[in-house]
């Protein structure tokens, strides 16, 4: 068996593991109640325990085949992938039963319109979907191997096309875009780059005057402090090693210039600055397919955000798309607020659910 392979069983086992249909402290954690019990009632329909339950299995589910192997690739990795599972429950465990009762509006709010997706197109999608977490085996035996019934994980995969489907119902014309939209749109990306490149040119100067200022006797620290950062900011310590540089200028003064230099201004992805060297580690800074780069340096920084500006123009097809995405998206909203607005939403048991996790 491959390593791969293997690496995906364990992980599926400790998905199935503790699965049974009635325990209510099966999985890695769950509410405190049979799986029959109430949670809510959505215009006389009712979402249980169960449906809780399914959904973060689901998720869980499609969290570790997506993300598992690389996970388990590392050395720490158990630790790790566990921690990463606990995140997503304590995140999840008021998202899940707010989006199910977003679920239950939509899909009523379909069977109400007549509105429905064909059976092909949701075929594909369920397939594609699958295919692109790494399982290629289908529905069928997807849901058999991590002890889900197939039609929960269908209904998940297929919440974001319902979604779609009721929005054009909704707002027919929400996928639609005329050419003076798209122009408009371009105009606006040409507005943008020119604010983008004088604000950055702006930041350069900046900067180039707070290296001026350190050149003419004044501290690192003290003209990071008269700039806003604190004394722990102002000394910072990034590591950045040799694959994490995107400034070749940059790169080569942090691993020459002498430790205590002050340089700049830089401009790297996420900032434009003036860089003080704190310490560096020296070894080779070239990554072989034997062995990674040995070399580091640790800086710290005076600096301000760059404002990213698109090295290539977008398209017409990029900008209708962008456009029909937020044409989508806002009637989304006001599709949403409409139901919500509609919606008797009932919590017949309370919202105070104990949540519980098992050893």
């Amino acid at each position: 068996m491959s390593k791969s392979k293997a690496i995906m069983l364990a992980v599926a086992a400790v998905l199935v593991a503790g699965c049974a249909e009635n325990d209510p402290n099966a999985e890695f954690g769950v509410y405190s109640a049979p799986r029959e019990k109430t949670m809510a009632v959505v215009n006389g329909e009712a979402i249980r325990v169960g449906d809780f339950l399914d959904r973060q299995r689901t998720e869980l589910a499609f969290f570790s085949y997506s993300n598992g192997k690389r996970l388990l690739a590392a050395a720490e990795a158990d630790s790790r992938f566990a921690e990463r599972l606990a995140k997503i429950k304590s995140q999840r465990e008021g998202g899940i039963l707010a989006e199910l009762v977003n679920q239950s509006i939509v899909e009523q709010y379909m069977a109400k319109t007549g509105v429905d997706i064909p059976a092909a197109e949701a075929e594909t999608t369920v397939s594609n979907s699958l295919k692109k977490i790494g399982f290629k085996s289908g529905l069928d035996a997807f849901a058999a191997t991590n002890g889900i019934d197939a039609a929960v994980v269908k209904r998940h995969i297929l919440a974001p096309l319902r979604i779609k489907q009721a929005v054009l119902k909704f707002a027919p014309e929400s996928d639609e875009v005329s050419e003076e939209e798209i122009d408009a749109g371009l105009k606006r990306q040409d507005d943008y780059k020119a604010l983008a490149v004088a604000s950055n040119t702006v930041t350069f100067a900046t900067c180039s005057n707070l290296l001026a200022r350190i050149a003419g006797g004044e501290t690192f620290e003290h003209v990071g402090l008269t700039n806003g950062f604190s004394p722990q900011e102002a000394e910072e310590w990034d590591n950045l090693v040799h694959d994490e540089f995107t400034n070749p200028a940059f790169e080569e003064w942090a691993f020459s210039a002498p430790i205590g230099s002050v340089g700049g201004p830089y401009e790297l992805d996420d900032c434009i600055a003036v860089f003080k060297i704190l310490d560096r580690v020296e070894g080779t800074r070239e990554k072989t397919m034997a062995s990674r780069e040995t070399a580091s340096v640790r800086l710290a920084r005076i600096g301000f955000p760059v404002i990213d500006v698109e090295p290539e123009p977008h398209t017409r097809e990029f900008v209708k798309d962008t456009l029909v995405k937020w044409k989508m998206f806002q009637s989304q909203k006001k599709l949403m607020n409409q139901l919500h607005e509609a919606m008797e939403l009932e919590y017949p048991n309370g919202t105070n659910f104990t949540y519980t996790t098992s050893n």
